[in-house]
């Protein structure tokens, strides 16, 4: 009887033409495909609906069932059964209660998404969940045995740390209590030993929770202390980012038992549309959208495989600069300029620091360029800046100045018409069309949030329906070659096998830039975002081979002798040859 019931689940699932209705149904899909090879289609979802509806709310079926159903309270229910605390009747009861909550609810989801004008949003959103099911169940191959070298150098370094830290505070100092010794070592790890230091015996004034009101020692609090320069805490800062990056990103605990390494994705996991990932449903993986390059060194191709990474070349500043209308911002993309080499150079001459945009230095750019670029768009202040970027105060003060010098239309027309906007009906509308309100008392949290929503939910969307999507459903056979690996912000990696002809290879990628490269529109006005392309063995773009897209040919032909000599370089010429026999 189980065995039909599977194979009548199969046909359901399958069947493109049946709508099936759930909550969080990427989970269900998981799950269905891992344990029973089952491939879901055409789902409905009222987590998805919720979280476009209203991103600031909650998007549980129980929060779903309060909003939008007259069913009374259940969910307490499913926790006692599934703890053993009750019959198995109660069980299919609460499961029927879930079915009906979905039920009732989704219709009403559906029409208050018709009255905000986002069905096509919706529409968008749901049909990334075969395509994302697809990548969660695919993986990342692991390069395990470098993952454990990159491991026990990270332990080296903490050493080396804490070593260099006991010399400065004059006492031995632990990364952690399970390496005390004597009980009198400062534990680099311990709230209450490290607060009794700074705010003890340095002195320092305590700084304090503003939700608790409770002196805190947290990487805020850390942060500004090694601003006034205290070198220990700096030192400190760094400990703790070494342990973490141990114990998040290169545990191979997370790996699953064929090498791989999967997540969870959420399809609405983000305020705005961006997909998000975490721990997968089984236990293993981790969020695959947050690893330090060095980490994704250890991501690698499969054999017989390369790894192709499309990145949209600064989206979101294109987005801020065309809908806020700041000249000085389009001109340098209009022109093919790198807009944070450009941002460097008016902030540096502006704090009195000549150079000119071919003069900036990296550092430079990157100081003066792109981390302003990134923070002020959105609202940040200097205070904020300053803790994000460990810079003093007075420095981020002065950058701060400059840059709103340099781009006065960012707070007068940008900023102004998202408040305009906001005032008015308290909804955002994207560049393709997604309604985004905002329910929340007016703050600075508030209209930081509403200044990000625009380019990142559009830079989302643009990456989910023209990259995924345009892959994913794609009929042609070669595009059907393609092995999606992970959506990384505003870029998508995926591999294809070797043993294509590299003329098929330009043909797929010319095929997805062309779509990736569709004009967005702001007032009438069209703009491109140029698409780049690396081409590497792992999803560390840093170790492969850049295209940029000035550089990115059209002609196949031309595209296809610049793959040949990114794969010389790589050293995947032999690969080629014995594409066949590699796979």
């Amino acid at each position: 009887q189980e065995i039909e019931i599977v194979l009548a689940l199969d046909k359901l699932f399958a069947d493109d033409r049946i709508c099936k209705r759930g909550q969080n149904v990427i989970f269900d899909s998981h799950f269905l495909l891992k344990k029973y090879g089952i491939r879901t289609n055409n789902l409905e979802d009222t987590m998805i609906a919720q979280g476009i509806l209203y991103p600031e709310l909650r998007k549980g079926l129980d929060f779903i069932t309060s909003m939008w159903t007259d069913i009374p309270y259940y969910k307490r229910d499913g926790k006692q059964f599934l703890e053993g605390m009750t019959n198995w009747e109660r069980g299919w009861e609460y499961n029927c209660l879930d079915v009906l909550s979905c039920a009732s609810a989704h219709p009403k989801q559906m029409a208050e998404l018709a009255t905000q004008g986002n069905i096509a949003t919706y529409e968008r959103q749901r049909k990334l969940i075969p395509p994302l099911t697809y990548m969660m169940e695919h993986g990342i191959r692991i390069d395990i045995e470098g993952l454990k070298q990159a491991a026990a150098e990270c332990r080296i370094q903490i050493e080396q740390l804490t070593e260099e830290i006991s010399k400065l505070v004059g006492r031995t100092c632990i990364a952690d209590s399970v390496h005390a010794r004597t009980g009198n070592e400062l534990n680099l790890s311990s709230p209450d030993q490290l607060m009794t230091h700074f705010y003890g015996i340095k002195g320092i004034k305590p700084y304090v929770n503003r939700e608790t009101h409770k002196p805190t020692i947290d990487i805020t609090a850390l942060t500004r202390i090694a601003n006034q320069g205290h070198k220990e805490a700096s030192l400190i800062l760094k400990v703790r980012q070494l342990s973490k990056r141990m114990s998040t990103f290169l545990d191979t605990g997370q790996i699953d038992s064929d090498g791989r390494m999967r997540c969870q994705y959420n399809p609405v996991g983000t305020k705005f549309g961006r997909v998000s990932s975490s721990e997968s449903i089984f236990g293993t993986g981790t969020n695959l959208q947050n690893q330090p390059h060095e980490v994704l060194t250890h991501f690698v191709a499969d054999p017989g495989y390369v790894i192709y990474s499309l990145d949209m070349s600064q989206i979101e500043n294109r987005i801020v600069a065309y809908v806020g209308n700041i000249t000085p911002m389009i001109e340098a993309f209009e022109a093919g300029l790198d807009v944070h080499r450009v941002t460097a150079a008016m902030t540096l001459n502006l704090l009195g620091i000549k150079r000119t945009y071919d003069t900036v230095l990296p550092e430079e750019r990157q100081d003066f360029g792109k981390r302003p670029n990134h923070a002020f768009n959105y609202g940040y202040g200097y205070k904020s800046y300053a803790l994000r970027y460990e810079v003093p105060e007075q420095s981020a003060k002065q950058i701060y100045s400059a840059y709103h010098s340099a781009y006065p239309a960012l707070k007068n027309s940008y900023w102004a018409f998202v408040q305009q906007c906001l005032k008015k009906s308290r909804t955002l509308t994207t560049l393709l069309d997604r309604k985004i309100v905002f329910l929340g008392q007016w703050s600075d949290k508030l209209l930081h949030e509403a200044y990000s929503a625009i380019p990142q939910s559009t830079c989302g969307d643009h990456v989910n329906e023209r990259g995924i999507e345009f892959v994913y459903y794609h009929s042609d056979t070669a595009m059907q070659a393609v092995e999606l690996l992970a959506p990384i912000h505003d870029s998508i990696d995926f591999q294809l096998p070797l043993v294509l002809p590299l003329a098929t290879h330009a043909r797929v990628l010319l095929a997805i830039r062309r779509s990736l490269e569709t004009p967005l529109e702001v007032a009438g006005r069209q703009f491109v975002v140029p698409v780049d392309l690396v081409v590497g063995r792992c999803m560390n773009k840093e170790l492969g081979v850049e295209i940029k897209s000035k550089e990115f040919p059209w002609n196949a032909k031309k595209l296809e002798a610049k793959l040949h000599d990114a794969m010389e370089r790589l050293g995947l010429n032999v690969a080629i040859q014995q594409g066949s026999n590699v796979l």
